[in-house]
């Protein structure tokens, strides 16, 4: 399972840096595992609506909801056909994220919040939260939503 519309976006985090590069629709592709990097044939493809409201977990809620379709809809048809589906060779030029680190998660103070909204919402609070650096400190800010039952 990969998030992305392979071959473009093979790599690391790339719903991570799809959503920060501002994507509401993000494919998910079911392919075989090859020796080269997320390279194998693709079985199915799903375009997912990400809203620019979800934060880390609830991002994460959707990426294991929707991944786990994909997978159990090739193993009803290979149940059902004791063979794999159809697939589909990738063509096209490969396009490739890199490995987020701790350093990704670094917000910039002189940008407003609101256009960095998009990177505080896909930092993990536990490993891999939001900080910056002022007068010689690092602070951290971990995002959650306020869940008010009545508006």
């Amino acid at each position: 399972m990969h998030e992305s519309d392979l071959p473009k976006g093979k790599g690391m985090s790339p719903l991570s840096w799809q959503i920060l590069q501002g994507k509401k629709y993000i494919f998910f592709t079911l392919f075989n595992a090859s020796s080269k990097i997320d390279n194998g044939k693709i079985y199915f493809k799903k375009k997912i609506f990400f809203s620019k409201a979800l934060i880390f977990d609830e991002i994460k809620r959707i990426q294991f909801k929707e991944g786990m379709q994909l997978i159990l809809k090739f193993i009803r048809y290979y149940k059902k056909n004791n063979r794999e589906p159809g697939f589909k060779i990738q063509t096209g030029k490969s396009t490739y994220f890199k490995r987020r680190n701790r350093n990704d998660s670094k917000l910039n103070l002189d940008q407003p919040l609101k256009k960095q909204f998009n990177l505080l919402r896909i930092n993990d609070n536990q490993n891999y939260p939001s900080f910056f650096n002022y007068l010689g400190e690092k602070y951290i800010i971990k995002l959650y939503k306020f869940k008010n039952e009545k508006r």
